[in-house]
């Protein structure tokens, strides 16, 4: 189960990252149900960023597996896409969504957005990092 003391140190690490790069993001995070435990939108990040955040951690967490690799597969098994577009929301599959692991368990998913493709990536790989 995923803690909110959990999802504010996951958090706080991403941001730290985020202001390091100095890159305006939001943050979703997720319980393994796909509830929402924290977002938070830095100041001057686009108002859109919010959503699609959410949009990457809901694939993450629906998958057990990172969006970048998910957009990955569906390049691959096109109709793997199908299965994908029946959940709520947008499919995000771009990279900045990863499933939050803990032995061995997803527990949660993190989503960023707000800054490019590779950013977004290296921001969630700093919040999960134990």
């Amino acid at each position: 189960m995923l803690t909110l003391l959990q999802a504010e140190n996951i958090c706080n690490k991403a941001l730290a990252k985020a202001e390091e790069l100095k890159t305006p993001v939001s943050i979703v995070i997720l319980d393994f149900g796909g509830h929402v435990v924290l977002s938070k939108r830095m100041d001057n990040a686009s108002y859109l960023t919010l959503e699609v955040a959410q949009n990457k951690a809901t694939i993450s967490v629906i998958f057990k597996t990172p969006t970048h690799i998910m957009g990955e597969i569906v390049k691959k098994v096109p109709d793997i896409k199908e299965s994908i577009n029946i959940i709520p929301g947008k499919a995000i599959l771009l990279p900045g969504g990863f499933p939050i692991m803990q032995d061995n368990i997803c527990i949660g998913a993190i989503g960023i957005s707000g800054g490019d493709l590779e950013t977004d990536k290296a921001i969630a790989i700093a919040g999960i990092a134990i």
